[in-house]
């Protein structure tokens, strides 16, 4: 998505049939927790820049109006495919790894604990700059 001649990415946060009860008493928690995700202003996390649930009288769908977007800056590739499309070097892991733990430093200073960290959420621009996010 683009907005204002930059680009965005948008993220869908939702329920399965399987856990819809046990995600609904959750739904406010998790609403707050992205909103006090935006006030993270870090250079190695990802910037959420907006937060939003569908409007429950625009869907017939229970599923749909417990989903939660969260719009984001976009953010390059992930780590992931870069390791992927060649072996790093040396200096890039040391540097890669460096940046991804200030990033954890700031977020666990805030109060939140990164509950699915892998490298398909650590992302790289094409300067090898690192952004960690959801």
């Amino acid at each position: 998505m683009t907005r204002d001649g930059k680009q965005y990415a948008r993220k869908k946060f939702g329920v399965g049939w399987s856990n819809c009860l046990h995600e609904y008493h959750q739904i406010e928690e998790r609403r707050a927790e992205f909103h006090r995700m935006k006030e993270i202003h870090h250079p190695f996390v990802l910037a959420i820049t907006e937060t939003y649930s569908p409007d429950i009288l625009e869907h017939t769908s229970l599923f749909t109006w417990l989903s939660q977007y969260v719009v984001s800056e976009m953010c390059g590739v992930t780590l992931e495919a870069t390791i992927q499309k060649s072996p790093m070097s040396s200096a890039s892991v040391l540097s890669t790894f460096a940046m991804l733990v200030m990033a954890l430093e700031q977020i666990h200073s805030q109060g939140f604990v990164h509950r699915n960290l892998s490298s398909a959420h650590v992302f790289l621009d094409e300067n090898g700059k690192l952004k960690l996010g959801s």
